[in-house]
């Protein structure tokens, strides 16, 4: 994930994001142009996209948890 940066360089980014949406539920719910905001400084925009996609289905499949 990190491959062309360095981790001290996007955890102010990173920290920021987690901030912002600090569970699956949040992440799940969170509208994309404000997730894509969110994620700037992050890079590779379609990585949270995808999170965002297994966070909804945890959700809406799992009841939020992760599935055994």
């Amino acid at each position: 994930m990190l491959q062309q940066t360095r981790v001290e360089a996007v955890k102010p980014y990173y920290e920021r994001f987690l901030t912002a949406l600090p569970d699956v539920a949040a992440l799940a719910a969170c509208p994309e142009d404000r997730l894509l905001k969110l994620w700037e400084g992050l890079g590779y925009y379609n990585r949270v996209r995808n999170l965002q996609k297994a966070a909804q289905v945890m959700m809406e499949e799992y009841a939020g948890e992760l599935p055994a």
